[in-house]
């Protein structure tokens, strides 16, 4: 009987901790983050972000 009670808490925390998290998340995608200078300071490595964008838009 204590372990199905302890069971049913660990669900139950398990499924706040989620809940919480889903507003979180969905705010930082719809910020985004703008790929320049002051963000990517390495020229190389801003157009390598700037392909790997480019390809997951595309497809």
């Amino acid at each position: 009987m204590k372990h199905r009670v302890r069971k049913w808490w660990s669900f139950l925390l398990c499924l706040a901790m989620v809940i919480n998290i889903i507003p979180i998340t969905a705010a930082a995608a719809d910020e985004g983050i703008a790929i320049d200078e002051t963000n990517f300071p390495d020229a190389v490595f801003r157009e390598c972000v700037s392909n790997m964008i480019r390809t997951i838009i595309k497809n």
